[in-house]
């Protein structure tokens, strides 16, 4: 099957391309080793390199990138439309943003090949979608879908009731690299980061903003350590400039760390946290963070949101409510104490078999009939 993807290459601090990260990267990856023809175009906010990139992984995708232009995007424009001449897609899998949504909304009625639209987040909380009419376009591109993608229960509800109409859904949850995620050995992982070898470690990894409810967890851990004085907080990963964080002489912050280590960082730990906030962003995303702690064993704390009680809750992952500090710290201290006599190990999601998911859906779904292209 030849597949078309569309979607923007910055998303979680990261650069799809350069970092080779997460959904957007993997998922089209992971179709081309199943033997699809993956064709991925994706335009970046910021400056970056252009045109077609050449990945080294095996079976990997081509790849088309763009900067946001006039000049970049007339170019991106041309060699889409040059796609079905050459090779015309069978289908079109976009999302991201109403911007690249929007786009495959027009290649999909001009080409008539059929859409499917991917919601890893609530699309209405972007910045984009405040733009009038923005709201409008999406709206319209998830009427004339074929078929629509999710990564949250949460998103699902959300997309049935405002946009999907009768439109076939799969819940495609964000899964884990399976050759880079595994739980490894916990005394050589802190002596790899070089952190205390035989205190009780708590952490995250990922944005460190008080937007994600990171200040939460600051003020649980000087709570929890309060108690029990042979804790530490280790965190990991980008933070803005005015970000305040933790004072405490037990804070341990190894900034930004290569993607390859965060497997190594979760076996250290003893307890996870995924701190969040009660928002339209917060609702309805897919922490990868909760994902990734999963795969290592790391028994977890995270914000109870609508997805995460949906997604995460019967999976062993402990929930707190989000913004409270005495809640999660009761929660973390619960951990300490029964850690032992509990089982938080649940089944890794592995992004191979979120691609097959997605294959065979978007095979049965083109085959069960034409779509509606003149709506």
């Amino acid at each position: 099957m030849r597949i078309l993807s569309i979607n923007k290459r910055l998303y979680t601090n990261k650069d799809v391309l350069e970092d080779k990260y997460g959904r957007l990267y993997e998922i089209p990856l992971e179709l081309a080793k199943l033997g699809n023809d993956v064709d991925c175009v994706t335009i970046s906010y910021r400056k970056k390199k252009e045109g077609p990139y050449l990945l080294e992984d095996e079976g990997n995708p081509q790849w088309y990138s763009a900067n946001l232009t006039p000049r970049s995007l007339m170019k991106l424009y041309k060699h889409t439309l040059a796609l079905p001449e050459r090779k015309k897609p069978d289908v079109i899998w976009a999302g991201s943003d109403v911007l690249h949504i929007a786009m495959a909304l027009y290649f999909s009625k001009r080409f008539q090949i059929p859409l499917f639209v991917d919601f890893y987040d609530n699309y209405r909380s972007f910045g984009l979608t405040k733009i009038p009419g923005a709201n409008y376009l999406l709206k319209a591109a998830c009427k004339h879908a074929k078929g629509i993608t999710v990564a949250s229960k949460a998103l699902q509800n959300l997309v049935e009731n405002e946009y999907s109409g009768r439109r076939k859904i799969l819940f495609l949850p964000n899964g884990v690299p399976r050759s880079l995620f595994r739980n490894h050995k916990k005394l050589g992982s802190r002596r790899a980061l070089k952190i205390p070898e035989k205190a009780i470690l708590i952490g995250t990894a990922g944005s460190l903003d008080r937007t994600r409810g990171i200040n939460t967890l600051f003020e649980a851990f000087s709570s929890v350590a309060e108690k029990y004085c042979d804790t530490y907080l280790v965190i990991a990963g980008p933070r803005k400039p005015s970000q305040i964080l933790p004072q405490h002489p037990r804070t341990i912050d190894l900034g930004v760390i290569g993607f390859e280590l965060i497997p190594i960082f979760y076996s250290a730990l003893d307890i996870g946290v995924v701190p969040n906030r009660d928002s339209d962003f917060g609702n309805y995303c897919s922490p990868m963070k909760a994902e990734e702690m999963i795969a290592c064993n790391l028994p977890t704390v995270a914000a109870r949101t609508k997805s995460t009680k949906l997604d995460l809750e019967h999976r062993g992952v402990i929930l707190y409510d989000p913004e409270n500090y005495r809640d999660l710290a009761s929660k973390i201290l619960y951990l300490i104490e029964n850690t032992k006599n509990q089982n938080y190990i649940s089944k890794t999601r592995y992004w191979d078999e979120m691609a097959n998911e997605l294959s065979q859906f978007l095979k049965l779904s083109k085959a069960s009939g034409d779509i509606r292209l003149q709506e």
